[in-house]
């Protein structure tokens, strides 16, 4: 009955109903897990206003699953589709994936980039994942006094991140203040 529902909001203009569509279709419910469909409805959403399937659709790329092939290029593509309409998701997963090293997308500027702009902007996994680049990247950092590092976790406690917390207590004994 509410894929049925759905499908009729849809069909009236409903850019919610596609993506609650392509949620029932990426994750089985009321039907097969269907990819294909999802996809479709996802792209239908995100051209209808709905700026978070952008990054559904990203994440759906970068893991590939059942039917769909992982493709980085085409998940940089769509976190970028997002993070262009300011969705902080987005900006994160492209940041996240420009900076993974075993990505055939992996680009240091653009994941930090996207990073911080995410991370400014009050995405707390954004300002985790930049601490946690400044502190375990490199053999020798780019940061020797761990400035950056300091920055990016203390922000991140500030935004509510438990992690920093922690981070913070441990931190106070092998950093120099």
């Amino acid at each position: 009955l509410a894929r049925r529902l759905l499908r009729i909001a849809a069909v009236m203009g409903s850019a919610e109903a596609l993506f609650n569509l392509a949620e029932l279709a990426f994750y089985g419910k009321g039907l097969a897990v269907n990819p294909g469909l999802a996809i479709d409805y996802y792209e239908q959403a995100f051209e209808s206003g709905i700026v978070c399937a952008a990054e559904a659709l990203g994440s759906l790329y970068e893991r590939g699953n059942e039917g769909v092939i992982a493709d980085h290029g085409k998940a940089i593509s769509w976190y970028m589709r997002g993070a262009a309409e300011h969705d902080l998701m987005a900006c994160f997963s492209l940041g996240r994936l420009a900076l993974d090293e075993s990505s055939p997308e992996h680009d240091p500027a653009l994941g930090l980039y996207w990073l911080q702009w995410a991370a400014m902007k009050g995405q707390v996994l954004a300002s985790e994942r930049l601490a946690d680049f400044y502190f375990s990247t490199f053999e020798s950092p780019p940061d020797p006094d761990g400035l950056l590092y300091r920055f990016w976790r203390d922000l991140a406690g500030k935004q509510g991140s438990a992690w920093a917390k922690e981070k913070y207590a441990l931190d106070s004994a092998i950093l120099p203040p």
